[in-house]
């Protein structure tokens, strides 16, 4: 003789799928903040090794900098001006007659005629009173 189970009727739980409910949204909660903080970590290691990056890079171009400040302080230099005007360019220093004081106003007065100097007066002692050249004084 066999015992016919077809006739019990399976009654819902409600506390039990209550409480799987509870421990499923328990363990999406866990699985997404753990997931969240493996998130954030590898964000933390990708930052480091781009802030690394960046401070080779600034090293290299302070390196960088500083060479071409010196290159920069070389290539003006006066001697190596000078030196590279006479050999490769021909130029040599001027004659008295070439040199030009004052503008192109003043050139008809920067060379003198031959035996007309104009007097000049001692340049630390202010006391003195300017001396006229002779054109400039009335006759």
């Amino acid at each position: 003789m066999a015992i016919g189970n077809n006739r019990i009727i399976k009654e819902e739980d409600r506390r039990s799928l209550r409480a799987l409910a509870y421990y499923l949204a328990y363990g999406l909660v866990s699985a997404a903040l753990l997931l969240f903080y493996c998130w954030e970590q590898q964000q933390v290691i990708d930052y480091g090794y781009k802030i690394e990056e960046l401070r080779r890079q600034r090293r290299l171009l302070s390196e960088i900098n500083r060479s071409l400040a010196l290159e920069r302080d070389t290539l003006r230099s006066p001697q190596r001006i000078d030196g590279y005007a006479r050999q490769n360019l021909g130029l040599i220093d001027p004659t008295i007659d070439q040199v030009i004081f004052g503008g192109a106003a003043a050139a008809k007065e920067a060379v003198p005629p031959v035996g007309r100097l104009p007097k000049l007066r001692p340049a630390g002692n202010r006391t003195h009173k300017r001396v006229k050249p002779e054109n400039e004084r009335g006759s």
